[in-house]
């Protein structure tokens, strides 16, 4: 079968953009452009960078189209498998939780596959922005630190320890991200975000 286009898709065209319409799946919470609802955060727990899927297209992503894209289990990749299992295999029907140690390996089935996975593939681009976007804006504030008051530190949401955990976690994310004889780049839409962070 062909690749669905954007318009077969339901995706009008508008100023040079193709923009769902407001019913339809793709228009969800965090799939439009300038929802700051769809943000990635740090997880002191799994030391990385995630963000939760609405429950709308997590449903759509668990029930069709993960297990079409990943038919073979398990995976090769312990990481990617492990992610899917957590996603997958979740009795309680969870949201999604994308994490950035496997936003590659994800990234790569989508452009295998892009007819069975529509919607993954908007979280994930989605995703890599608001990755980008937390790269550019850290640290938020100055941490706290002893001797500063209230009113002169009203930024100061992380205390030092915390900003370091963040620090060292996503340049360890990084280094197990870098590109290889067979891997696309991280984030490559993104360098400057990535330079500048490091």
């Amino acid at each position: 079968f062909a690749a669905l286009t954007p318009l077969a898709m339901g995706l009008p065209f508008h100023e040079g953009l193709y923009r769902p319409q407001e019913f339809h799946v793709l228009s969800g919470p965090g799939l439009r452009s300038g929802d700051h609802s769809f943000a990635a955060n740090f997880d002191p727990e799994l030391l990385d960078l995630v963000v939760e899927v609405p429950k709308s297209q997590s449903e759509s992503v668990t029930e069709f189209e993960l297990p079409l894209l990943f038919d073979q289990r398990p995976q090769e990749d312990p990481i990617l498998e492990a992610w899917l299992g957590k996603t997958l295999d979740n009795p309680d029907k969870a949201p999604v939780v994308l994490e950035a140690r496997c936003l590659q390996k994800l990234q790569q089935a989508v452009e295998d596959q892009p007819e069975v996975c529509p919607v993954l593939r908007n979280l994930l681009s989605r995703f890599e922005a608001s990755i980008a976007q937390w790269l550019s804006s850290w640290p938020q504030g100055e941490p706290w630190r002893e001797g500063l008051t209230p009113a002169s530190c009203s930024t100061c949401r992380q205390s030092a320890e915390m900003l370091e955990l963040e620090l060292h976690s996503v340049l360890a994310l990084q280094g197990g991200m870098a590109p290889g004889p067979q891997q696309p780049p991280f984030l490559p839409e993104s360098e400057e975000a990535l330079d500048a962070f490091r």
